[in-house]
């Protein structure tokens, strides 16, 4: 054997002629030794940057010594941070260049005094992550497997100016762009905070700009930052409690307090970002519904918002107001042109939070502060009303105005509400027991059984075929049985009657000329537990820009849809799924009239899923070793295979085992 193999020889059958074997360690000691290449890949991306200061941020903040005390100033960090952020720009990091938020953040590590008063040397850390992988709106979230927390980290020195708002930094990093691939920039970072308190200071302009020649692998292009203040002296100039006045009143509503919602109004703004459809109403038929008109082309479909700060005690929240582009929802957030910032606080008279939204200018301003906005929790759901968060939003400028805008809301299912705060209001019973019963055979199976309401089988994932064989996927989750939210509860069973009367959301997405087209339907209904037959009436959400704006009242939804599905027993001796259609009631020459659809539960129930599991006869190998070594078995297909002696591997015997079936 050769003395620098990294391996002992198999060749020889003697052992005793073996005088070592190197050990894993020595084999990685020698190539650390004798391959630069290898020592390349372990080095410190965050190695201390030979960068000068003075060359590049001297014009900005100019570089004094630190202070003899060399205390550090720990209450300038929470001004100096920030968690969220736009950005754009970045072209040999990132593949996208369009402006996208909150994936930047950036958090000093020690702030310290320095001999010129009101400036100070920052240590921190940049964080900027591939907003086109961490899509809160796109099909891409449900499938996409993220191995990295940061695409790109940067390790950056200055100083900071109190009187100018000026931050400058240089350092380097690393940044990962691809599977085995990175970069190791040195860059140069400038950032401008406001000296304003309020909502108009609350952007924080910059530039991230790569130092390297374009012709240099490491070269990128300048970035640009707009990131959002956590300015821990923050006041809210905007309030006012004449808010709530103008949002629309609806007959009879009935508000949940805050007490109702769980955990409070912050858990709810808990900076994750929501997505919810918008409903434009019917006075947009004669005026403009864009809230961006002029920043952004496209009439948005839905309201995107995230919580930036929230005081609990007082209930006051500022937050963001995003509309994505609905044929491109694969980034994290809109971009600042399609977003509004925010700020309001909750009404205790009218139980509603209510507040006030700017636009984004250039420049990291705010400005154009006259738009209303409102959000409640009902007590009371409805077909039409199927929203456990109610939202509106409203010009405050003159009819007349080239800026204003018509009045429209929003609504979604949100988790947030204590159970027994929430009630829900049947409307449409009379008519589902009317349009179900026509034409309809009702036969019992003899000696079958079907899920109860509360079962986990009453909600699946969804497939929907249309005339024309297209297919798409989605969900059928029921949201109320009777009165209660339905919770899966199967140990209850037995305490639920035949008859019950359910509510229900629908969603599945279309795949049309090349688009992604979401359908949400809210129904509600009568279930019949001894022949597993639900039958409903719908409200189908409508495609405001796909109808005659006229033609939409009293919301943009269509409630001439009804769904029935047949449940499968919950012992079919064959592995049956759960089936039904989804049509239209309108007549053939009605514009809203559409094709029936097929659907289908796209897995089989939890009944057919243990009996299934219970009879697999995989290949899994279950070893079983008594203390000593003296008994070792291996359970394959059905038999147990038992050597006869331990060390003769040659010879075994196999024993019959139960199946699991006949247990």
């Amino acid at each position: 054997m050769g003395s620098n193999s990294c391996s002992s020889s198999s060749s020889s059958p003697n052992p005793k002629k073996l005088k070592f074997r190197l050990s894993p360690f020595l084999c990685f000691l020698f190539l650390f030794l004798n391959f630069p290449t290898a020592t390349a890949f372990f080095q410190n991306p965050f190695r201390k940057p030979e960068i000068s200061y003075s060359q590049h941020c001297n014009d900005v903040v100019p570089e004094p010594p630190l202070s003899s005390d060399n205390v550090p100033v720990s209450h300038s960090n929470d001004f100096l941070s920030f968690q969220f952020a736009f950005f754009s720009g970045g072209v040999g990091i990132f593949n996208r260049t369009s402006e996208s938020g909150i994936s930047l953040s950036f958090n000093p590590s020690y702030i310290k005094n320095t001999t010129s008063h009101g400036v100070h040397k920052v240590k921190a850390i940049l964080n900027i992550r591939d907003p086109w992988k961490q899509s809160v709106f796109g099909r891409r979230r449900l499938i996409s497997i993220r191995y990295r927390e940061d695409d790109s980290v940067f390790s950056v020195n200055g100083y900071w100016s109190e009187s100018s708002g000026k931050l400058c930094m240089v350092g380097s990093g690393k940044s990962y762009v691809g599977s085995f691939s990175s970069k190791y920039p040195d860059v140069v970072l400038k950032l401008n905070y406001s000296k304003n308190n309020s909502i108009y200071g609350s952007l924080i302009g910059g530039t991230l700009e790569c130092l390297h020649m374009k012709n240099d692998y490491n070269y990128f292009e300048p970035i640009l930052i707009l990131g959002l203040s956590q300015n821990p002296d923050y006041e809210y100039a905007k309030v006012d409690k004449s808010d709530c006045l103008s949002a629309q009143k609806g007959d009879g509503d009935i508000n949940l307090s805050p007490s109702k919602l769980d955990r409070g109004v912050c858990f709810f703004f808990d900076g994750q970002t929501s997505l919810h459809e918008l409903e434009y109403w019917s006075d947009c038929g004669s005026v403009n519904c864009n809230p961006l008109r002029g920043s952004i082309e496209y009439l948005p479909y839905y309201i995107a918002y995230r919580g930036v700060r929230c005081d609990q005690r007082s209930r006051k929240v500022q937050l963001l107001l995003g509309f994505p582009n609905p044929n491109d929802m694969e980034s994290d957030f809109p971009g600042p042109n399609a977003t509004l910032i925010a700020e309001g606080a909750w009404d205790e008279n009218e139980n509603k939070f209510c507040g006030v939204a700017c636009r984004i200018l250039a420049n990291a301003s705010v400005g154009d502060c006259e738009i209303g906005f409102s959000l409640r929790f009902p007590a009371v759901m409805s077909l039409r009303n199927w929203g456990s968060m109610v939202g509106e939003i409203w010009s405050k400028k003159d009819v007349k105005d080239s800026g204003y805008f018509g009045r429209f809301g929003f609504q979604n299912w949100v988790g947030v509400i204590e159970p027994q705060g929430l009630r829900y209001e049947y409307t449409k019973i009379e008519a589902v027991r009317n349009s179900c019963a026509q034409g309809k055979e009702i036969v019992r199976g003899k000696g079958k059984s079907y899920p109860d309401g509360f079962s986990l089988d009453m909600g699946f994932g969804l497939l929907v075929r249309n005339t024309e064989g297209k297919v798409a996927s989605g969900f059928l989750r029921p949201q109320f049985v009777g009165d209660v939210i339905y919770v899966h509860q199967d140990e209850l069973k037995s305490n639920h009657s035949r008859m019950l009367n359910m509510s229900y959301k629908i969603t599945f997405l279309f795949e049309a000329d090349g688009l992604s087209k979401l359908v949400i339907i809210s129904a509600e209904g009568i279930y019949d537990r001894d022949i597993g037959l639900l039958c409903m009436i719908g409200c189908r959400h409508l495609d405001f820009e796909s109808h005659d704006r006229n033609s939409i009242k009293n919301g943009s939804v269509d409630c001439e849809t009804r769904i029935t599905v047949q449940f499968p027993p919950l012992h079919a001796e064959q592995a049956e799924i759960a089936k039904g259609t989804i049509e239209s009631r309108r007549s053939k020459s009605d514009p809203l009239y559409f094709q029936p659809l097929q659907l289908s539960s796209n897995s089989m129930t939890t009944t057919q899923a243990k009996k299934s599991i219970w009879k697999m006869n995989l290949g899994i190998t279950m070893v079983v070793i008594c203390c000593g070594g003296l008994l070792f078995g291996v359970l394959f297909k059905g038999h147990c295979i038992l050597p006869k002696r331990f060390r003769d591997s040659s010879k075994y015997e196999e024993v019959p085992v139960i199946g699991n079936d006949k247990l």
